[in-house]
C-alpha cells in the first residue's frame, strides 16, 4: 500500500471493490432490463458520454499536476505527466468523434475515405482499427498489474531516486486494478473467439449475439475511463500533498546520475 493509499486516499477497498458493483448493477440490467441496456451500450448513449467525462476530467486533472510539478521535480515527471494528460485529452475527443454529432458540421472527406464508421476519429482509421483490442489488452494488464511488477524491474536495473519517484507517482495504487483488467480480459476474448471463429469459418457472425457481445465493451470500457479518472486524481493528490520529490536537476534518464552505479 503506497503512502497516498494510507495517508489521503478515502477509502482503498471500497474503491477497489466499486468495479464489481457496477459490475454486478449492469449485469442485472442487462439480463433484467434488456432494452434499457441496449440504449445504454449504444453509440452516443449514456455510457459513451461519461467516459467522455471521465477522459477529459481526467486529461484536466493530470494539466493540474503538470503545472504544480513545474520546477518543483525533475522535467521528467513534468512531461510524462503532462504527456499522459494530453492523451486523456485526445482519447476524450475520440470518444465523442470530436463533437461531429453533437455540433453537426460536415465530414471531412478524408474520414469519410479512410475511416470505417464514417466519422471523425483516429481509432476507427482502416489502418488503426484492427489494432485497437490489442492495445486494450496491453493497456489493461500494464495498469492493473503494474503497481505490483514495478518494484522487481526497479530494483533489478537499481534505479535511482528520480526513477523510483517517477514511478511512484505515476504507477496506478493496487485499489484501481479492477477498474482496468475487466477491458484487457473482454477484448482477450473477442480477440481469442475471433480467432477460433475464423479457423471455423465463423467469423462474420461472431460478437453479434449470445452471453457476451460486442456492445458488452461498453461497460468494460466505461470502468477504465473511470479508473483512468481516479488514478489522475490519485497523482494529483500526491502533488498536492506535497510528496517528497528530488531536486528539479535530477532528471530521471538512462544518461545521467539517475541510475545507480554498481
Amino acid at each position: 500500500m503506497t503512502r497516498i493509499d494510507r495517508a489521503g486516499w478515502p477509502g482503498p477497498w471500497l474503491i477497489f471493490f466499486l468495479p464489481l458493483a457496477l459490475a454486478l448493477v449492469l449485469i442485472g440490467i442487462k439480463f433484467q432490463a434488456p432494452i434499457l441496456y441496449y440504449d445504454l451500450v449504444q453509440e452516443d448513449g449514456l455510457l459513451e458520454y461519461a467516459q467522455f467525462a471521465c477522459y477529459a476530467a481526467a486529461g484536466v486533472l493530470c494539466l493540474f499536476a503538470a503545472a504544480r510539478l513545474w520546477g518543483r521535480a525533475p522535467a521528467g515527471h513534468f512531461w510524462v505527466v503532462l504527456l499522459l494528460g494530453l492523451g486523456l485529452l485526445l482519447v476524450a475527443g475520440e470518444e465523442i468523434s470530436w463533437g461531429e454529432r453533437l455540433l453537426g458540421y460536415a465530414l471531412p472527406q478524408w474520414f469519410a475515405e479512410h475511416n470505417t464508421q464514417r466519422e471523425v476519429s483516429l481509432h476507427n482509421l482502416k489502418a488503426v482499427q484492427g489494432k485497437i483490442s490489442f492495445l486494450y489488452v496491453v493497456v489493461g494488464l500494464a495498469l492493473g498489474l503494474s503497481w505490483r511488477l514495478w518494484r522487481r524491474p526497479a530494483a533489478w536495473l537499481r534505479l535511482g531516486p528520480a526513477w523510483r519517484s517517477l514511478l511512484e507517482l505515476v504507477v496506478p495504487p493496487w485499489s484501481l486494478s479492477l477498474y482496468f483488467l475487466p477491458t484487457a480480459l473482454l477484448y482477450g476474448y473477442f480477440i481469442v473467439g475471433f480467432l477460433l471463429a475464423l479457423q471455423q469459418g465463423t467469423a462474420a457472425g461472431f460478437g453479434q449475439s449470445g452471453l457476451i457481445y460486442w456492445r458488452d465493451q461498453e461497460p468494460a470500457e466505461m470502468l477504465l475511463s473511470l479508473g483512468f479518472l481516479l488514478w489522475a486524481a490519485h497523482t494529483l493528490g500526491q502533488v498536492i500533498q506535497g510528496r517528497r520529490l528530488p531536486r528539479p536537476g535530477a532528471v530521471p534518464s538512462v544518461l545521467d546520475a539517475g541510475i545507480k552505479q554498481p
